[in-house]
C-alpha cells in the first residue's frame, strides 16, 4: 500500500528545452492567464507514479509547457522532469489534461504558450505556495506536517481519499496543540494517529514576526490510498 498526500503543490516556472534558452517560455501570469480550473491536488496524488514510488521517491517534479486551446483546455508537453524516467512527466501531462485557462485581458483565450511546474509529493515549507500555510491566521509553516513517510500498513483495508480536519492553537515555541474537529470515512483511526504524531513535530511562526502564541488555525489535508 501506498499513501499519497494530496497537498501536492504546484509553482510556477519558466524551464526550457535543451535547444531553447532559458527563460523563453513565460509564465501563465506574464501571457494573460488564470485558472477557470485549477490543476488538481487530488488527482495529483492519485497519479504520483508508481514506479517512482516503488523506487523510493516521495517527491518529484515536472515541468510542462502548455498551449492553450480556444476551450480553455491546454494541450502539454514535458519540459523537464526530476527525477527523471519514473512517470513525473507524464503525470503532469495528465493533471494538465482536466485543467481549463481564462484570459485575463479580455482578448481570445486560444494560441497562448507558457510554462508550468507541478511539484508532487512532500516539500519543504520554504518551497510551499502561501495556499499551503496557515497564511489567513498571520502564520506559516517552519516545520510542515508530513505523512509521506508513513506507509498505511496500519490501515490494510483502506483504499481512496480519506480527509481530517484539525482545530490547531499555537503555542510560543511554534509548536502546536491539534484535535480533530471532523473525519471521513470511519475506520481510519490509525490515519488520525499518524496525523497528529506529525502535528506534535510540526511547528509554525507569525509572518509579522510576532508571538504566535493563542493563535488558532484548522488544517484540512487530504491523503490518497492507493495499492
Amino acid at each position: 500500500m501506498r499513501l499519497i498526500l494530496a497537498l501536492a503543490c504546484m509553482l510556477l516556472a519558466t524551464p526550457a528545452l535543451a535547444q531553447t534558452p532559458a527563460g523563453e517560455y513565460p509564465t501563465m501570469d506574464a501571457v494573460g492567464l488564470a485558472w477557470e480550473r485549477a490543476p488538481s491536488i487530488q488527482r495529483m496524488g492519485q497519479l504520483f507514479p508508481r514506479v517512482a514510488w516503488q523506487a523510493g521517491h516521495r517527491r518529484g517534479l515536472a515541468r510542462v509547457v502548455c498551449t492553450s486551446q480556444s476551450n480553455g483546455r491546454l494541450r502539454c508537453s514535458v519540459l523537464e522532469e526530476d527525477p527523471s524516467d519514473v512517470g513525473f512527466g507524464r503525470a503532469a501531462v495528465q493533471v494538465m489534461d482536466r485543467a481549463i485557462v481564462r484570459a485575463t485581458d479580455g482578448g481570445p483565450v486560444a494560441d497562448r504558450t507558457f510554462a508550468f511546474t507541478l511539484r508532487f509529493g512532500y516539500w519543504p515549507p520554504r518551497l510551499l505556495p502561501d495556499i499551503y500555510h496557515p497564511t489567513e491566521a498571520g502564520l506559516r509553516w517552519i516545520v510542515s506536517p508530513s505523512l509521506g513517510e508513513w506507509d498505511g500498513n496500519d490501515n490494510p483495508g483502506f483504499r481512496g481519499r480519506a480527509t481530517i480536519v484539525f482545530d490547531c492553537t499555537a503555542r510560543a515555541d511554534g509548536s502546536l496543540d491539534c484535535h480533530v474537529v471532523s473525519y471521513e470515512p470511519e475506520g481510519i483511526d490509525a490515519m488520525i494517529e499518524a496525523a497528529l504524531a506529525t502535528l506534535a513535530e510540526a511547528r509554525v511562526a507569525r509572518i509579522d514576526g510576532g508571538s504566535p502564541e493563542g493563535v488558532r488555525f484548522r488544517w484540512a489535508p487530504t491523503w490518497q490510498m492507493l495499492n
